[in-house]
């Protein structure tokens, strides 16, 4: 299956929690097949810079996945922050995984219909060992922890590490660099 690629942006900011959010209900609003809207209109609070006409290259995608029976691939890149007020362990990238698989979990999307990834590209999350988290909508359901009083507790790092055995932590040891973490939302619209 080909992949049509959209980059959204190289200046992602503002809290990590937000953005993951925002960034489920982005992928809710590509993979609604029945209208046409401004994907990022109202989204990511105003802090971020687009790619130029980012609408109009999201619909072009969006049309041409769907006559190619193909996936859209939405790329991002900056740095979030973490507004820390529990005493958890965590970092930008899993907490943003972590927000935005709870609600992609709250809206319904199917299982297969999402895979969302944000990794540092130092290696480092926070102060954890992991560079980010790979997850989809429901990688949870059999799960008996409750994401929500993780992620309020700031405590990504430790969620991930427990739920299936740590196989949602994208884990690439240090890099010796450090240019921005990256981001990964990959939509399929037959599993949709």
């Amino acid at each position: 299956m080909s992949v049509i690629p959209v980059l959204l942006t190289s200046q992602l900011c503002g809290n990590a929690t937000q953005v993951g959010r925002d960034m489920a209900e982005l992928a809710k609003r590509i993979l609604n097949t029945g209208e046409d809207l401004d994907y990022v209109e109202g989204l990511f609070e105003g802090t971020v810079a687009f790619e130029e006409d980012i609408n109009n290259k999201i619909k072009q995608a969006k049309d041409l996945a769907i006559e190619q029976n193909s996936q859209v691939c939405v790329l991002f890149g900056g740095e979030t922050t973490v507004e820390v007020t529990g005493t958890g362990r965590g970092g930008r990238n899993q907490e943003m995984c972590l927000s935005a698989m709870i609600a992609m979990d709250s809206m319904n999307l199917s299982p297969n219909s999402v895979t969302f990834a944000s990794i540092g590209t130092d290696g480092q999350d926070g102060p954890t060992s992991a560079a980010g988290a790979v997850v989809a909508p429901f990688c949870s359901s059999t799960s008996q922890l409750d994401p929500l009083a993780f992620l309020k507790n700031n405590d990504s790092h430790s969620y991930f590490s427990e739920l299936e055995g740590g196989k949602f932590i994208y884990n690439t040891g240090l890099t010796g660099t450090n240019v921005m973490d990256i981001g990964i939302m990959l939509l399929d619209f037959e599993d949709s």
